[in-house]
């Protein structure tokens, strides 16, 4: 364990603040270590940093690790309620942000989890005027988005039962797409098969 830790807390001076994954990274094991030998307060101290770093990197599954792990330091601590309250909500947001990006639903998505989606994936953005009235035809999106390289393919590809709009899979072709469609009057979510993610922020 001390050569853990001295090899961690050597590495957190060198990262500093300029590598913030190396640093979340160290953290954890620093305050693995803090956290065997009864070091709650410090322990506590470095995941709640390491949580933080994680969330601004956009990095769910080991923000989600730190939020857990910080959860079980301040059960030790005696303190359930802070524990709960530090870890359930973000833990919770952190894991359906990864569902999403696996075509999991948004219902009852916040807006504050899907900014974690749209961190992730190839944002690009689009004129509110072309989703006004009669709006847009899919297609015409898909190609928009870089997911087709022509509306011919794009067709295709709806018709091919491999695209979806807000993670529900398109039906026709020939669908418009307008204002009505925007997640918190936005974003689009656009995605190409399994894994292949888009999303169209109105500007």
């Amino acid at each position: 364990l001390d050569r853990v830790e001295q090899f961690a807390q050597e590495g957190l001076v060198q990262a500093g603040t300029n590598h913030p994954g190396a640093r979340a990274d160290l953290l954890l094991a620093a305050t693995a270590v803090q956290a065997s030998r009864g070091q709650l307060a410090s322990a506590a101290s470095g995941l709640n940093e390491a949580q933080m770093l994680y969330r601004d990197l956009r990095m769910h599954g080991m923000r989600a690790t730190a939020l857990a792990n910080l959860a079980e330091v301040e059960l030790g601590q005696g303190d359930p309620v802070n524990a709960w309250e530090h870890g359930a909500d973000a833990l919770a947001g952190a894991i359906k942000a990864s569902e999403i990006l696996f075509g999991g639903s948004l219902e009852g998505v916040s807006e504050a989890v899907f900014q974690d989606v749209v961190g992730e994936i190839p944002t690009h953005p689009l004129e509110r005027a072309k989703l006004e009235g009669a709006g847009t035809g899919l297609t015409d999106l898909l190609v928009h988005a870089g997911l087709a390289p022509s509306k011919g393919q794009a067709r295709k590809d709806v018709e091919g039962g491999g695209i979806y709009v807000n993670n529900v899979r398109a039906a026709e072709a020939g669908r418009a797409v307008t204002t009505a469609d925007l997640l918190f009057g936005r974003h689009l979510l656009l995605r190409k098969g399994k894994r292949t993610y888009a999303v169209l922020t109105v500007t």
